[in-house]
């Protein structure tokens, strides 16, 4: 007999056989066990695609595995317990085991297409196929454990039980595959109807596989020791898969809880990201990408969470400067810094958009570190600032609007009072008097406020100007109590100075700390009480240098306190129509300060009165073996005496002070770098035998820098080897003057270079100016001290600084065929050393020229300051001229 005829009934059914009847109670209860683990095995796989950690993906797996086979070997011999035959049962304890062994092995392999990323219609049906041979295989192996008896199987039914077990299966695989998809509610439908198909799948098959099973008793029926009683075997089988599903069902129930928590957290963090309008992005400490929000994914198009783009920083994000235009590439690149540890605050970058267009983006990154200060990556946020940028430089043209349109007139209108009052047009009747001086002051009033808005805009821009340069507080401190005094009688109330520290110096720009101690005084007499006192304080602790201004007002109230030094701010409104003033003062003087690197603040008490304070740092005090200036406190004509010897070094310092000219003594070529670029000077003295080198090497250190390649220098040595002379000569020497110190020689020398002036003719004066208004002003200001030409283009100017020899030019920055800046270049191409004051809207540039001998801004100049101005730039140059002449 060959093994078909074995194990098929190829015949006719035999004679003897055996029959049995379903206990309809246990067959319902083997399609529920069934049900029941398949929708625990099918719901434990749904988690494979859910895990990125391989060790959770490998438990899942081997867990859905267990499940999924017990459930079929369950439902299985619960099945077979529930047919009965006239004749004991017995089952072999081996064909028994090895019939589960193959149903966990089967469901595990059916299960590893659950974990393919993006599975396809092919993976479904090898799935299925799998689960559903395996199903039949575990069956008839059980089958195989009967003993007693002999089982053969009709071939058509075989075949018939095999296909029902394929097709359930693969139908229940991929509701499975989909049942992780859409709402809560909906995937549980998708799983419930996926268990029931796959009860159906594994019951179908089993009872039509009974179906086709033939039974034949054995001749000699034996109960063997090791086999296992049916009702034993029902209870062991109960209780296994009772234990199985109740831990799997508490297994899956925590991992879905712990699942949708994460989730949901998860969907919070994305919604929050997606609706800001800012760019965030989020990169591991191995610099992989693990977050962007949508902004981001617009941004930049083909990211990959989890991928790692260190190689490739300016190819995916591609950056570039705000100045020219030019990609961040290498180690340059902002992404770059940040994992180098670099914190990014609003660095300013280029990207072109979707439509090729340009926008500006404020970027700001730093790396994350955890509670024990490891590192978890970095943080990137883009804010688009195109919009912003605009506005801002809307805001620039109005404000530059303002400054040429509204400071013009009133250089006229301020002007013009000026002259009426002060009788340059014959005298003022009286009862016109109160008008001009009431017409006076409110243009005084408007032209603080366009300064005040100029000022604040220059601040916020970053293009304030600072002049700094070593001056005594103490002296400004005085200077500008006094100078305030008449404004402070307006409000009836009186200025004290209480304590000074004469002599200590400070590096500052003194005009605007002059600005902001003028503003605390005026302050202090508009808030104080009629009759009161203002104290005026200066002390010194340490390094630090304290200036008290104290009122006795009724105080700030505490509610107003954090915003006194908000810009637009006083702390009632009713304050601004009552005192006047714009509520910029205190902001402007906050950034002055903090400019300063020092720190400004208030102490009030209410009903008793508000003491506000800047502090700022004393500058290095000087020894006379390092840099000591003259007593002379003139920036005009500066000289730099570098000489080692402190008796020498003296000597040249006094004798040039008796000439009118201001020194700077230095000791050594480094002190003479330092001072050099720092400061300015018109010449210079240099001993060539200094304690750290030979004075010539500073000549020529000199003459690579461009700002002193053609600075004068006079050597004043003991060295008078012909050599060395010939060695100096190509380095821009005017002179060589051996020790002991020829006197006359040297001023001979310092005239010739600094030029001269002839004081027996009155001066002439060229004025640049395009408004007719403001140079009939000046014209009319000048009269009595010098000739004045006015003319009001580049063009015209050039050529009557060609045809006339003038003393001095004022200048405006901006007229109407070019800018002023064109007449100092052309001053400067053809080396004319005439001194310039420029008097414009616009502050001049700090490097604009070397000839200019005063800045003076339109409106912010008053018609005396003008005149003082003029006469000691000319009386200097005549006094010069006279000295020349003399000697």
């Amino acid at each position: 007999m060959n093994w078909l005829q074995q194990y098929f009934l190829l015949g006719p059914m035999p004679q003897e056989i055996l029959t049995g009847q379903y206990n309809l109670n246990l067959v319902f209860l083997s399609y529920l066990i069934a049900s029941l683990t398949s929708y625990v095995a099918l719901d434990m796989s749904s988690h494979l695609k859910r895990q990125n950690s391989k060790l959770f993906r490998i438990s899942w797996w081997f867990g859905g595995a267990i499940v999924m086979g017990a459930g079929i070997w369950s439902m299985h011999f619960i099945g077979m317990l529930a047919f009965k035959m006239d004749m004991p049962m017995t089952y072999d304890i081996f064909w028994t085991s090895l019939s589960m062994l193959v149903a966990t092995i089967a469901a595990g392999l059916a299960f590893l297409f659950f974990m393919i990323k993006n599975p396809r219609p092919v993976h479904y049906l090898l799935s299925g196929i799998t689960l559903g041979i395996a199903i039949p295989a575990m069956h008839y192996l059980g089958m195989a454990g009967m003993e007693n008896m002999h089982i053969q199987y009709i071939p058509s039914i075989f075949a018939l039980s095999i296909l029902v077990a394929i097709i359930a299966a693969t139908a229940a695989v991929w509701l499975a595959a989909h049942s992780d998809k859409g709402t809560y509610a909906r995937r549980v439908q998708l799983k419930v109807i996926s268990a029931l198909i796959m009860g159906v799948a594994i019951a179908g098959m089993h009872y039509t596989g009974m179906f086709a099973a033939v039974f034949i008793p054995d001749e000699h029926m034996v109960h063997s020791a090791d086999n296992l009683d049916p009702t034993v075997l029902a209870i062991i089988i109960t209780t296994i898969i009772i234990s199985i599903m109740s831990i799997a069902i508490i297994l899956s129930n925590t991992k879905y809880y712990v699942t949708t928590k994460i989730q949901n957290e998860k969907d919070f963090l994305e919604v929050v990201l997606n609706n800001l309008r800012g760019g965030v992005m989020a990169f591991d400490d191995e610099k992989r990408l693990r977050l962007y929000n949508n902004t981001i994914g617009n941004m930049f198009t083909n990211l990959e969470l989890g991928e790692n783009y260190s190689n490739k920083w300016s190819e995916m994000f591609p950056l570039m400067k705000v100045e020219n235009k030019k990609p961040y590439i290498g180690s340059e690149h902002p992404l770059t810094e940040m994992f180098a540890g670099e914190k990014i605050k609003g660095l300013e970058v280029v990207l072109l958009n979707s439509e090729n267009k340009e926008r500006i983006y404020s970027l700001d990154g730093q790396m994350l570190f955890g509670r024990e200060d490891e590192n978890l990556g970095t943080v990137i946020v883009f804010q688009d600032i195109t919009d912003r940028k605009q506005i801002d430089q809307m805001k620039n043209e109005f404000i530059s609007t303002v400054s040429h349109e509204l400071r013009t007139p009133l250089t006229s209108i301020r002007g013009s009072l000026g002259l009426i009052i002060g009788g340059a047009m014959g005298e003022v009747p009286k009862a016109i008097s109160p008008l001009l001086e009431i017409a006076c002051n409110n243009s005084e009033r408007l032209v603080r406020l366009i300064n005040d808005i100029l000022d604040t805009e220059k601040i916020e821009a970053g293009k304030m100007i600072f002049h700094f340069s070593k001056n005594d507080l103490s002296k400004l401190i005085e200077q500008a109590v006094t100078d305030n005094k008449s404004y402070a009688e307006k409000y009836k109330v009186t200025y004290k100075i209480s304590q000074l520290v004469p002599g200590v110096q400070v590096l500052i720009d003194p005009d605007r700390i002059r600005q902001v101690v003028d503003n605390l005084l005026s302050n202090a007499a508009k808030f104080s009480k009629a009759g009161g006192s203002i104290d005026v304080s200066m002390t010194k602790q340490d390094k630090k240098i304290l200036v008290s201004i104290t009122d006795n007002g009724s105080g700030i109230p505490e509610e107003f306190q954090s915003r006194i030094f908000s810009k637009f701010y006083q702390a009632d409104s009713s304050d601004v129509r009552e005192k006047g003033g714009t509520g910029l003062g205190l902001s402007i003087c906050k950034s002055i300060i903090e400019s300063h690197s020092g720190t400004i603040g208030f102490k009030s008490t209410p009903n008793v009165g508000t003491t506000f304070y800047f502090e700022l740092l004393e500058a290095p005090v000087e020894t006379t073996s390092s840099i000591e200036a003259s007593e002379s406190s003139s920036l005009a004509n500066r000289i730099l005496i570098c000489e080692d010897d402190p008796d020498v070094s003296k000597l040249l310092g006094l004798i040039l002070r008796e000439r009118g000219f201001s020194s700077v003594r230095v000791a050594t070529i480094a002190e003479a770098k330092k001072v050099l670029e720092t400061q300015s000077f018109s010449l210079m003295t240099l001993d060539l035998m200094l304690p750290d080198g030979n004075g010539l090497e500073l000549l020529k250190w000199m003459r690579t820098k461009k700002d002193l390649e053609k600075l004068p220098v006079v050597v004043v040595s003991a060295v008078s080897i012909e050599q060395e002379k010939v060695k100096g000569s190509a380095l821009g020497i005017v002179d060589w003057i051996d020790k002991p110190i020829d006197e006359q020689r040297l001023y001979k020398d310092v005239v010739q270079v600094l030029g001269t002036t002839n004081k027996n003719l009155k001066p002439r004066v060229l004025h640049v100016e395009d408004d007719s208004d403001i140079a009939k002003i000046v014209a009319t200001v000048l009269t009595d001290v010098c000739n004045t030409d006015v003319t009001s283009t580049v063009a015209n100017a050039k050529k009557l600084l060609v045809e006339i020899k003038y003393d001095l030019i004022i200048l405006d920055l901006n007229l109407k065929d070019g800018s002023g800046c064109d007449v100092l270049t052309f001053l400067e191409e053809n080396g004319n050393k005439i001194p310039v004051v420029i008097l414009s809207v616009d502050e001049a540039p700090m490097d604009v020229s070397q000839n200019i001998a005063a800045s003076l801004v339109k409106s912010k100049v008053s018609n005396a300051d003008l005149l003082e101005k003029i006469v000691s730039i000319i009386e200097h140059n005549q006094a010069k001229a006279e000295e020349n002449k003399n000697a």
